[in-house]
């Protein structure tokens, strides 16, 4: 890939707007574009001891790095999530995604390595456990409990004695569709 392929290839790594990294058949780094470096704030030649530096947080270095080396063995795609160090020295949530390019005689020729920043669903994912948890507390101390079923009409042979009891207590919202979702609250009757 010399010349002016070589050089289109370059100028594609680099106009596009993601972290990317090519590395060499043996999974060693052999390319990043500016926003990766940016992102690090580091040399290409720092980014190539990323397994021996604090790039990768140090509690997801080893599976990182064995999830690396299988993939590099078997010639299967890598796809894990965790958290790389950015030049401001805060640990960021990415997924990584490596592909590899094979020549006409299936060879791995290169690795193509997405670094995706996901942060902010890793956030999200947190608050909704805590969400979650805070909620089966509440349940917990109220003795009381929810539930919510979505039902095909359709398929359901008890379906006309399971709607007129939903419908009695209020709580059913059919929209136009086949579908019907229900919620109920449950308590035990202590308390």
């Amino acid at each position: 890939m010399r010349g002016v392929s070589e050089e289109s290839f370059r100028l594609i790594v680099e106009t596009i707007p993601g972290l990317i990294a090519v590395m060499t058949p043996a999974g060693g780094v052999e390319h990043v574009n500016r926003q990766v470096l940016e992102y690090f704030g580091r040399t290409l030649d720092e980014l190539r001891q990323w397994g021996t530096s604090d790039a990768v947080h140090p509690a997801d270095l080893p599976r990182v790095k064995a999830a690396w080396q299988h993939a590099v063995e078997t010639g299967q795609p890598y796809d894990f999530e965790h958290r790389i160090r950015r030049r401001d020295g805060e640990y960021r949530w990415f997924q990584s995604r490596g592909l590899p390019l094979r020549d006409a005689d299936g060879r791995i020729v290169r690795w193509y390595n997405l670094l995706t920043d996901i942060q902010a669903r890793k956030e999200t994912e947190e608050r909704l456990r805590l969400s979650e948890a805070d909620l089966l507390e509440a349940q917990r101390l109220s003795h009381a409990g929810s539930w919510r079923h979505i039902w095909r009409r359709e398929r359901s042979r008890y379906r006309q004695r399971y709607f007129a009891f939903a419908a009695s207590s209020r709580r059913i919202r059919c929209q136009q569709s086949t579908r019907c979702t229900t919620g109920f609250i449950l308590t035990t009757g202590r308390g």
